[in-house]
């Protein structure tokens, strides 16, 4: 049976967005497992290879019995701004987090998967502007 691992994610989209490095790095250290995660900010996990599953915390319903009853089971529940070495600033929090959990840190960075919709609609949004565009993913220019 696939091992499934449980990583929540507490906060705001902020901190979902920095949680997809920390799939990443989950994911290579754990190439065949299962990777579910709990978050209220769904969005950055959605189509994002590293994830196989995502879930609100407030709707867990039949959660217990599809994803934990008979399964290997690695719970990455801890939230990092609690640890000492984030909040004595030892580290960043990517790498503080990824420690935490007993998962190698080697410079993963947050990445954002958009959909075709999402593409679309920034590519209307700065079609007609000769100027770039800043969002929190990258530089966009209408070229």
């Amino acid at each position: 049976m696939a091992t499934k691992i449980f990583f929540y994610v507490s906060g705001g989209i902020g901190k979902s967005v920095a949680a997809t490095a920390v799939c990443k790095a989950i994911r290579k250290q754990y190439p065949k497992a299962e990777l579910i995660v709990l978050s209220h900010y769904m969005d950055p996990f959605v189509n994002n290879p590293n994830v196989t599953r995502c879930y609100q915390p407030n709707n867990l319903q039949y959660f217990h019995t599809d994803h934990v009853a008979g399964h290997d089971i690695i719970p990455m529940l801890h939230d990092p701004y609690g640890d000492p070495a984030f909040i004595k600033r030892d580290g960043h929090l990517i790498k503080v987090w990824c420690e935490m959990n007993g998962v190698a840190y080697n410079g993963e960075l947050p990445e954002l998967f958009l959909t075709q919709k999402e593409k679309n609609e920034v590519r209307s949004i700065v079609k007609n502007n000769n100027r770039p565009i800043l969002t929190s993913v990258r530089w966009y220019r209408a070229d």
